[in-house]
């Protein structure tokens, strides 16, 4: 499997597991009768597009020190931005934010093959 699909097939589970953790807790909102009022905008949110979120992520990582764009960071700051552009950026103020990340940057870390795909990612994306 390429890492494209195994990085795919993850962000599809990490959507259905978000998807059911919003359905129980609004569930469990009415079952205890609060209100259920939406806070949404009238406007949707604009997802930007791949190449914005590729000039973004790339800013963010030139940002980084030489030793941090070599590291783990380079990742997280990766898997991050993809997180948050993929699932809304109030995804990043929820409880399993940080467990989703940490998973992803764990199938990225033990598999060398998807590791070896990121260096050249980020390299890309430094322009190193």
């Amino acid at each position: 499997m390429d890492p494209i699909s195994k990085l795919s097939r993850l962000l599809e589970t990490i959507r259905s597991q978000q998807v059911s953790e919003n359905r129980s807790k609004k569930q469990v909102a009415s079952s205890s009768g609060e209100v259920n009022q939406s806070k949404k905008s009238t406007n949707p949110r604009s997802k930007p597009s791949i190449n914005q979120l590729s000039n973004r992520i790339s800013e963010r990582l030139n940002h980084l020190s030489d030793s941090e764009q070599s590291s783990t960071k380079a990742i997280q700051v990766f898997v991050d931005s993809i997180l948050a552009w993929e699932f809304g950026d109030e995804f990043l103020q929820s409880d399993s934010f940080f467990r989703y990340s940490e998973k992803v940057r764990d199938v990225i870390a033990n598999d060398k093959k998807l590791s070896h795909e990121f260096d050249l990612l980020i390299n890309q994306l430094t322009n190193k």
